[in-house]
């Protein structure tokens, strides 16, 4: 589940290994083996690559469904233009 989330949150982002690389100081080629599944990340590295993409974990890893995904993302859209007010 992983490997497919991130290379679709990644693509559908127009995000590239080298940005991640250059952001978070995960090598690119670490990343491309976790797109294509072949290694998994450690969770330090899974946390800093969550930060950096402001996505969950919970997400990433399959234990939130996209539907869950988008209700998060609706509240807290509703909660930052709150606080803007």
């Amino acid at each position: 589940m992983f490997p497919e989330r991130l290379d679709h949150y990644l693509t559908k982002h127009g995000i590239s290994n080298y940005k991640i690389e250059k952001a978070t100081k995960i090598s690119n080629s670490l990343v491309g083996y976790w797109r294509k599944g072949s290694k998994t990340p450690t969770l330090c590295n899974l946390i800093k690559l969550c930060d950096y993409l402001d996505v969950p974990i919970d997400y990433l890893t399959g234990r939130m469904n996209e539907d869950e995904y988008k209700v998060l993302l609706h509240y807290r859209d509703t909660l930052e233009k709150k606080s803007k007010k």
